[in-house]
Parts: C-alpha cells; structure tokens; sequence
C-alpha cells in the first residue's frame, strides 16, 4: 500500500517522469540514489511523499543487493529475507544479534530471516527508517 509513483503535477511531463523512474531503478548505490534526489529537487522543488518513498525503496534495494538478498516478501509477521548462498553476513554474527534482538528479528526453519513488522498505526516514515536501520545493522554483521 505504499505510494511509489512520481506524481504528474511535481514532474508534469511524462518522458520526464519515465527518466527519473528509470534513472532510480538502475541506481547501483544510496550516493546515486541522493544524486536523482538532489536533481529532481532542483529541477522541480521540494519531493512530494510518494517521491520519497519511491527513493526510499530505492535506498532499501541498494542495501538488499550489498546484503545477498535474492528475495524479499512481505507478511503478516513481516518481511522475510532470502539470502544468497554467497552472502557477506556473517551466519555467527547473525544468530548472535536473532537472539540479542528477538523483538527485531527471527528465523524461520526454512532459513529466512523475518524482519519483524513495526507496531501497527506507525507512520511509513518510520517503518522505512525502521527497515532501513535493520538492514544497516545486517550490514554491520558482514566479513
């Protein structure tokens, strides 16, 4: 249920809009990701929410593809994570922090990690800082 789109009234014309998607989903890191941001700020002011959301899943799948994460699905108890065979996670380092934060994380018995879903009537703000952060901390638990 997440807004996404680049709305006609901030990006009226519509080749436009399709560069900026383009240029979004094939941003290989958050640095390129803040380099359409600032363009797109510039060019037509401040982001409406549905842009920032749209950048934020940006940010998100530049972190997931860092992590080895082959898949992600979303679910009733949250979103689950499959890795890649090849992943940087350390699998010490992870069991260590499932059990150090079992309110954030689970394991399910077919090897995929289950980011916990927030508190319900949180703002999308803060359930994508929340992912964000979550993922940050996978980061830390790679070599």
């Amino acid at each position: 249920g997440l807004d996404t789109t680049i709305p006609e009234a901030y990006v009226p014309e519509i080749g436009l809009r399709l560069m900026f998607y383009r240029k979004a989903a094939a941003a290989h890191s958050e640095e390129e990701i803040d380099r359409v941001e600032s363009e797109m700020e510039d060019r037509f002011g401040h982001l409406p929410p549905s842009v920032k959301n749209l950048l934020a899943v940006m940010r998100i799948k530049c972190q997931l593809k860092r992590l080895g994460v082959r898949a992600v699905t979303a679910g009733k108890a949250g979103f689950a994570l499959t890795f890649d065979p090849h992943t940087p996670v350390n699998p010490t380092k992870l069991v260590a922090s499932i059990k150090r934060y079992p309110t954030l994380f689970q394991m399910n018995p077919d090897g995929k990690l289950i980011i916990k879903k927030p508190a319900e009537g949180e703002s999308t703000d803060s359930v994508m800082r929340g992912i964000e952060g979550a993922l940050t901390m996978l980061e830390s638990w790679c070599g």
